[in-house]
């Protein structure tokens, strides 16, 4: 049934038109696919860090910044010391942070260079509060 549904409307012309990305576009996709999850990854875990911090009731004595994960911040969380096996926890935690953190580095530089060699992303991209991950 739904075959002659699709055939009647591409008899009519009301099916979009649509193209196969080539072997670079496919790759780029990829990268920025890459680069989301990641940025997912990142965000659930600096969640469960502050879930982590607030339950053992140390996440108010931290320096007060607009990002909850500053410099200060990081390097008041990884002086912290509860000297049992949660000391451990944390510093896994902060560690697999970094470590996340440090994959998006290629991922974005590769990115830009892509962004860079298209000329239809460097149009866009002249769309105030458009850079290279949207364009």
């Amino acid at each position: 049934m739904d075959g002659l549904k699709i055939a009647k409307l591409h008899m009519v012309g009301m099916l979009p038109e649509s193209r196969l990305l080539d072997r670079d576009e496919q790759i780029a996709r990829e990268m920025l696919i890459q680069k989301v999850k990641l940025g997912v990854e990142i965000s659930r875990l600096k969640n469960s860090i502050t879930s982590y911090l607030k339950r053992e009731d140390v996440y108010q004595s931290l320096p007060q910044t607009t990002d909850k994960f500053s410099a200060a911040r990081r390097h008041a969380v990884l002086s912290l010391k509860f000297t049992d096996d949660r000391d451990l926890v944390l510093e896994i935690m902060m560690e697999r942070l970094e470590f996340l953190e440090s994959q998006c580095i290629p991922l974005d530089d590769e990115i830009r260079k892509v962004a860079r060699r298209s000329d239809d992303m460097k149009l866009i991209m002249t769309i105030p509060g458009v850079d290279f991950y949207l364009a």
